[in-house]
């Protein structure tokens, strides 16, 4: 021990030793026989350090913990509400939770919201450490309110941008379908003076929908924009008008099909479209993914996701069939599949959308190509859509990308692992073009919740 701190590593000494020799440096500080102020920064240099044991960060944080002045309580809470987001040890989590709730901190709430909104396999959700601490901080409320109040009124600066995106990712989770998310707006008066939250508040009110993820979040706000303005008119027109089954589920990746659908695809129900599309793709060739097939929770088929589908997802995949059936549509992505094909560094994509400008032929779509960064060209198996796509894709009917390094690459049909999470973070529609022979493409469309349908061969 050497002027009220605790020194020597793992490798000097066992670790029930440093154990032992953390509990003398604070009953010296506690004492007045050390400087406590130098013991309080250099444990708190120890809590940061995932270099140290497990057990020694504990005592460490349970020492400060301990100290109830004032002004070591206030720096104690902030610590944890700093350390939480990125701390990575759960009986490091659970030690600060558990102290931050039994102290009754609620400034450290935002720190909790953060380390929750980190997904992981285990615990589940309803069993995280950092929920209990929020119950227990929060007694009477719902959690999701708690964390929609952290997203609504955040600290000023980056540090609060991070705090709002990670709480609506959180809610992501927590509210699934935006529904909680929808009344705590409307409920919300002070709304129209944050920028963002009046953003929200219009974009539920013009669609009936809120977003569900923070790159939802992020594509909202995109849409709502001068330069989308006659596009928003549009679609909120188009949605206000339509029936009861129709609005069910209706999600911002449904938005620009329902704005591009003609009236026939309107008028009809849920069941006339799914009749519809199950009629298409059944005189077509299946091709089914045999390379990482179980991955999927269920077949790429209709019959196994069929009552998965909301009306939406039905709209989509008619304007998309067409869309991929249009020739110049289908000669650009054979042309960009032959470019990808030549690429080894990366997998390539773009996004489908209205043309731009109607050709000779009166085209209604385009597919529009992006190759990923320098740095985000990962392999030949890899698709990263870089920024430039993002950006362009505020109104797309969908992202796309191409399995293509080989011509007959029939066992990678479908989307892989990545490529689902991807859809399930953006909230966007997804399609996979396999490339089957030299004049065939397979289309495979994906969504948020996982569900895969083959609308099987285009030539």
């Amino acid at each position: 021990m050497q002027g009220g701190t605790v020194a020597g590593g793992q490798s000097e000494r066992s670790v029930s030793d440093r154990v032992r020799a953390v509990d003398r440096a604070w009953a010296d500080a506690e004492s007045g026989r050390a400087d406590k102020e130098v013991t309080r920064e250099s444990f708190k240099g120890m809590v940061w350090d995932l270099g140290e044991p497990t057990n020694v960060r504990c005592r460490v944080i349970e020492k400060l913990m301990s100290d109830l002045t004032a002004e070591g309580a206030v720096d104690t809470a902030n610590l944890v509400r700093l350390r939480l987001p990125t701390e990575t040890d759960w009986t490091m989590i659970e030690t600060m939770c558990r102290g931050a709730a039994d102290r009754g901190w609620q400034s450290v709430t935002p720190g909790l919201v953060r380390s929750y909104a980190r997904p992981v396999p285990a615990p589940s959700d309803a069993e995280r450490p950092e929920r209990r601490a929020i119950e227990c901080l929060h007694p009477g409320k719902d959690v999701e309110q708690v964390v929609f109040e952290v997203f609504a009124a955040p600290a000023d600066g980056e540090a609060g941008e991070r705090v709002r995106q990670d709480a609506w990712e959180l809610l992501g989770r927590l509210d699934t379908d935006g529904s909680a998310r929808a009344s705590l707006l409307a409920a919300d008066s002070d709304a129209s003076e944050d920028p963002l939250l009046a953003d929200l508040q219009a974009f539920a009110s013009a669609f009936g929908m809120v977003p569900i993820t923070s790159m939802e979040l992020q594509w909202a706000r995109a849409l709502r924009t001068p330069e989308h303005a006659e596009w928003w008119s549009e679609c909120a027109q188009r949605i206000a008008a339509l029936g009861g089954e129709q609005r069910e589920g209706l999600s911002m990746r449904h938005i620009e099909a329902v704005r591009l659908a003609d009236e026939a695809t309107l008028s009809r129900g849920r069941d006339d479209l799914l009749n519809e599309v199950e009629r298409r793709v059944r005189a077509r060739k299946r091709h089914n993914r045999s390379e990482g097939a179980a991955d999927y929770t269920k077949p790429e088929t209709l019959h196994a996701w069929g009552q998965d589908l909301v009306w939406g997802d039905l709209c989509v995949m008619l304007v998309l069939d067409d869309a991929v059936r249009q020739p110049a549509v289908l000669a650009e992505l054979h042309r960009q599949v032959a470019q990808d094909r030549q690429d080894t560094s990366t997998e390539h994509g773009g996004v489908l959308r209205a043309a731009k400008s109607s050709g000779s032929a009166g085209d209604r779509f385009e597919a529009v190509g992006f190759s990923p960064r320098p740095v985000q060209r990962l392999g030949d198996t890899r698709f990263v859509a870089p920024e430039e796509m993002i950006r362009a894709s505020d109104t797309a009917l969908a992202h796309y990308h191409f399995h293509a390094q080989r011509a007959q690459n029939v066992d990678y049909a479908g989307p892989g692992p990545g490529d689902i999470e991807f859809a399930a973070r953006s909230g966007r529609g997804c399609v996979v073009f396999t490339s089957i022979d030299d004049r065939t493409l397979n289309v495979d469309y994906y969504i948020r919740g996982g569900a895969v349908i083959d609308l099987r061969d285009v030539r």
